[in-house]
C-alpha cells in the first residue's frame, strides 16, 4: 500500500492526459463514482487505480506519448505493476482492460466516439482504434464484461475540475484489506500445490 501513495503523492499532482485535472484528481473522483454507484470494494479499488501506469511511466522518467496524453500501453502496464504487488487479479484484469471499454464503445454505440474528449480521441488512435467485430465478440462472451463498462462510465464521471478535492488515502483501509486477502489466498494456493515442496526433517 506504501508503495501505492508514494506514487500518487510523488506523481499523481501531473495534469491527467490532457483533462483540465491532476491523475490523483481523475482517480480518487473515478472511485469515489463507482463508491456512490454502490460497487464492491474490489471493483472501487480498480477505479481508484485503473490509471495507476500513467503514473509508473512518470516515475521511470518516460516523456508522456500517445501525442503527448500519457503512457503508452499504460493499461497493461498498470495491470503488470498491481499483479507484481500482490493485488487481487480481479483488480489487475479491471486496469487492463478499462482501454478496452471505450475501444468496445466506439465500435457499438453510434455517436460515442465522436462525443469523446479531445485528449480521450487522440489516446484512441494510439489504443487500436474502435474494436473489431472479432474483439467485441470476445468481450460480450466475457461474464466480467458488464463491470468492465460500469467502469468506463465512472472513468467519464471522474472528470470534474469542480468536484471536492479528496485522498487516495480515504481508501486505504479496502486497499490493505484487499492486499491481505490476496497474500493469503496465494498462500494458501502455494500450500495446496503437488509442487509445492515439503521442509527437510
Amino acid at each position: 500500500a506504501r508503495r501505492l501513495f508514494s506514487l500518487f503523492e510523488r506523481h499523481g499532482s501531473s495534469d491527467y492526459i490532457g483533462e483540465p485535472m491532476s491523475i490523483t484528481e481523475h482517480s480518487v473522483q473515478t472511485a469515489n463514482a463507482a463508491l456512490k454507484a454502490g460497487e464492491t470494494d474490489m471493483a472501487v479499488l480498480a477505479c481508484l487505480l485503473h490509471d495507476v501506469g500513467h503514473l509508473c511511466g512518470l516515475e521511470a522518467g518516460h516523456a508522456p506519448g500517445m501525442g503527448g496524453c500519457g503512457t503508452p500501453d499504460h493499461e497493461r502496464i498498470g495491470a503488470d505493476f498491481l499483479g507484481a504487488l500482490g493485488l487481487p487479479q480481479d483488480i489487475a484484469y479491471l486496469c487492463h482492460h478499462h482501454v478496452g471499454a471505450k475501444r468496445y464503445l466506439c465500435a457499438t454505440v453510434p455517436g460515442y466516439e465522436e462525443r469523446l474528449s479531445e485528449a480521450s480521441s487522440v489516446t484512441l488512435q494510439h489504443q487500436g482504434g474502435p474494436m473489431s467485430p472479432a474483439e467485441v465478440a470476445a468481450a460480450d462472451a466475457d461474464p466480467r464484461w458488464p463491470l468492465v463498462l460500469r467502469m468506463r462510465r465512472y472513468d467519464e464521471a471522474g472528470k470534474d475540475p469542480h468536484a471536492a478535492a479528496t485522498s487516495p488515502r480515504d481508501f486505504e483501509a479496502p486497499l490493505r484489506a484487499a492486499l491481505r486477502a490476496s497474500v493469503v489466498q496465494q498462500l494458501d494456493a502455494a500450500a495446496a500445490s503437488p509442487l509445492a515442496y515439503p521442509l527437510s526433517p
